[in-house]
């Protein structure tokens, strides 16, 4: 099932507002989406997406060394946040290879680009055709986890999140509800998992200051 129209686009400016990176995000959301408007396709062969694929690693791996080292890994800190930085940035690093997707004339990426011991075996037997993947709600995950490692505890955070959760779950729906039963019981999950979030926070502090106090 592909994910609405808008909703990749909506997950990338959500990304881009809550790490700092919205004009960046912009012109990559605008891609994402352009590509249902166009009827211009790539024909892609596996071993492109192989290549693609292993472009995002390269990217990935020289990100992560290039914030290693500008960080300062001496400091306690600079391990971690060099690696919170490095998944703030997953969304742009493996932009390619989604982007890639959803310009191909195939529309899925085969799985064997993921897998090095999958494409040694598809090319022993060059007639096995490998099973294709749709990246798009894992793309849109990722830009939802990418988004929070920025750790921006507002309430701001949650309600963007409960509505594209929402928004990408409709399409899911049970068709033997009505929207008019699903829509209230999504509110009352979203109001119920915020207090929660609060007691639970609440609750440890408590046991924090508990154990303060008797160490």
């Amino acid at each position: 099932m592909t994910p609405p129209p808008l909703l990749l686009g909506a997950g990338l400016l959500f990304w881009g507002w809550q790490t700092g990176f919205l004009l960046v995000a912009l012109p990559l959301a605008v891609l994402i989406e352009a590509a249902r408007a166009l009827t211009w396709r790539l024909e892609l062969s596996g071993t492109d997406f192989h290549r693609v694929t292993d472009l995002c690693t390269l990217l990935i791996a020289v990100s992560g060394v290039y914030l290693f080292s500008t960080t300062g890994t001496a400091r306690a800190a600079g391990g971690p946040r060099a690696m919170t930085l490095l998944f703030q940035w997953f969304p742009l690093l493996l932009f390619p290879l989604i982007a890639s997707q959803v310009y191909s004339t195939a529309g899925k990426v085969p799985l064997t680009a993921f897998f090095w011991g999958l494409r040694r075996q598809a090319a022993r037997d060059p007639d096995a055709r490998p099973v294709p993947v749709d990246l798009r709600y894992v793309y849109f995950s990722l830009c939802i986890l990418s988004a929070s490692a920025a750790n921006r505890r507002t309430l701001e955070f949650y309600a963007g999140l409960c509505a594209l959760a929402g928004w990408g779950l409709w399409s899911w729906r049970s068709r033997r509800f009505s929207p008019l039963w699903w829509a209230p019981l999504l509110v009352v999950a979203a109001v119920a998992g915020y207090g929660g979030h609060i007691v639970l926070h609440r609750l440890q502090q408590a046991v924090e200051q508990t154990a303060f106090e008797f160490g």
